[in-house]
């Protein structure tokens, strides 16, 4: 069964599906601008990361996610974790799906399903069809 959800949540987290809150389609537009205007992987980085310590949410969220996947190098999820929370805590709802998500695997925060749920449900009612559709598999 938890290999079953794995696959499911992994398919679910990185597709790109059109999403009612649109926040996912700001931190892709995001990622694209930079990668437009900075060649160079480093720079890209630094450009996310310099936006994302100004306090941008999108360019959090977006860090995160280099954090988390290891676009930039090997993957760091307390590192991830840090820059989703601190988007998701401004009610950013892609940075509270992967605030879930970290809390459900248990990536840069001890493992907690109730947690997970929480966040889940904060980017559900924002309108994140990503943590919508997980939701309606868990409460089926």
């Amino acid at each position: 069964m938890k290999k079953i959800l794995f696959l499911i949540f992994a398919v679910i987290a990185f597709q790109n599906m059109a999403m009612a809150d649109n926040s996912k389609k700001e931190v892709n537009d995001f990622i694209q601008k930079v990668a437009n205007e900075n060649k160079e992987p480093i720079k890209q980085l630094i450009a996310v990361a310099t936006a994302a310590r100004k306090g941008n949410t999108v360019a959090q969220c977006a860090l995160g996610i280099c954090f988390y996947s290891g676009k930039y190098g090997a993957a760091d999820y307390k590192k991830a974790f840090t820059w989703f929370s601190k988007a998701a805590k401004k009610d950013f709802p892609e940075a509270q799906f992967f605030v879930g998500i970290c809390y459900f695997y248990g990536r840069g925060v001890y493992k907690s399903t109730d947690q997970a749920m929480v966040w889940w449900n904060k980017a559900a009612k924002k309108g994140n069809q990503d943590a919508i559709n997980i939701l309606k598999i868990i409460n089926k």
